[in-house]
């Protein structure tokens, strides 16, 4: 009967490991140490080469991390990277120390774990995606010489909406024609209809007129600083739910984009917009290229290149499902 009780205890554990194997297959960072560098948790990519089966390589400050399908880019003491060919921006610089290379503890679970396993995901059914037109009514947003960003960001969810109804999705939009709207009011709404995908579509502006090219934004993790700031916040908010998702999402999105348009990659980045902040679910906000640029308004008025944005969404948003399921 000892024997028997044994054997069902041992049996009790064997199924739990298995499904801390299946339910945290890298989230546990078995094999890594971190190691406290400038007040921050960081891995040595070596181990991170090790345990995910990438071969490491070095020239100069770059060091290379690869395999058949994955290929990172990073540089020493910078927070630019690349993967598969697409600009990231990582939330804490890679350091070298010692003579070895660091990832941030941030970086490697948000960052590179979304894109190296699809199981590092929190699974979800894709029934109901939202989109956001920017701006509308009395908020024109950024204004071009031909054109201003509310109704730009109208007609490109509209495409966008039409190409995901014909992918199989259900697709809401927040608003469907010129009116105002709260960031607070946009994220009640996609709440309120239980969205499961958030997309806030945008057109960028700057006070340099030269600047152009495609980025785009997802929720920024607690301890980190945003793209565009140095202010670290260790807040925690309902966005924060998602991060790996938001990554994988807006990696996706933003790289299917950059294939079709062939427009200047200016990178996945991070952000607290009130609408990532607040949402419920994996969301990403677009800047679909800057309309105060001349020569890049007269491209992003055009339907063939909206056309190609709408078809790349809907084509990203495939690939996530897929991955998610």
């Amino acid at each position: 009967m000892l024997k028997n009780y044994r054997l069902k205890i041992l049996a009790q554990i064997v199924i739990a490991f298995a499904a801390a194997i299946y339910m945290f297959p890298l989230q546990a960072n078995w094999g890594l140490k971190t190691q406290t560098l400038f007040g921050k948790k960081y891995y040595a990519v070596s181990d991170i080469a090790k345990i995910n089966h990438l071969q490491t390589r070095r020239s100069g400050k770059r060091t290379i991390l690869s395999n058949k399908n994955h290929e990172f880019y990073f540089t020493a003491n910078s927070q630019k990277a690349t993967y598969n060919g697409i600009e990231l921006l990582l939330s804490h610089p890679v350091a070298d120390h010692g003579g070895k290379v660091y990832i941030s503890y941030t970086d490697y679970n948000t960052v590179m774990l979304p894109l190296l396993s699809r199981k590092s995901l929190k699974k979800q059914t894709i029934r109901t995606i939202y989109i956001d037109p920017g701006h509308g009514g009395n908020d024109v947003g950024a204004q071009g010489r031909y054109y201003n960003e509310k109704s730009l960001t109208l007609r490109l969810s509209k495409k966008i909406a039409a190409e995901l109804r014909k992918a199989g999705f259900k697709v809401v939009m927040t608003r469907t024609y010129d009116k105002t709207l709260t960031l607070d009011k946009r994220v009640e709404i996609a709440k309120g209809g239980k969205a499961d995908i958030f997309i806030s579509v945008h057109f960028n502006a700057a006070a340099d007129k030269s600047v152009y090219g495609v980025e785009s934004y997802c929720f920024t993790p607690a301890g980190a600083a945003s793209s565009n700031s140095s202010k670290i916040d260790w807040s925690s908010y309902s966005g924060n739910k998602f991060d790996r998702n938001n990554f994988a999402l807006t990696y996706l999105i933003h790289r299917n984009i950059i294939h079709n348009t062939k427009a200047l990659d200016r990178g996945v980045k991070h952000a607290r917009f009130l609408v990532l902040k607040k949402i419920n679910c994996p969301a990403v906000l677009l800047e679909c290229g800057f309309i105060t640029n001349p020569n890049s308004e007269k491209i992003i008025g055009q339907n063939n290149y909206l056309d190609k944005i709408a078809k790349g969404v809907a084509r990203a948003m495939i690939n996530y499902r897929n991955a998610v399921r």
